[in-house]
């Protein structure tokens, strides 16, 4: 693990010092840098993974920049390719901006606005 963070480090090094400007979100959205939801939740007490079932999602242009101008998320828009959300045991809605499926901006929501989302 040590030496795969290592030759991380020296690619980003490597990257810096050949002028080369960090990766923006949707460069980023790879399978090898790929935060998804479970990533996000985390793990339980007991130290495994918890279920995460994907609850709902918006792909349509028009709704998906309304959601990302409702919930502070301006700067995504032209990167995020969807919103969605997803719920975790204990009550958890977790509201998640991603492209290509991974992770770019998030928030935790209550179970009644969660309810209202899926709604719309």
């Amino acid at each position: 693990m040590r030496e795969a963070i290592s030759v991380l480090s020296g690619l980003a090094t490597f990257a810096v010092l050949a002028g080369h400007a960090p990766l923006s979100p949707a460069e980023a959205a790879t399978l090898f840098n790929c935060a998804r939801a479970s990533t996000v939740i985390g793990y339980t007490a007991a130290g495994r993974g918890v279920r995460v079932d994907l609850l709902w999602a918006v792909t349509e242009p028009t709704r998906l920049e309304a959601l990302l101008r409702r919930f502070g998320w301006e700067k995504l828009i032209g990167e995020a390719n969807e919103v969605q959300l997803h719920y975790a045991m204990p009550s958890r809605y977790l509201l998640m901006a991603t492209r290509k499926g991974c992770h770019l901006a998030h928030r935790y929501i209550e179970e009644a606005e969660a309810q209202a989302l899926m709604a719309e």
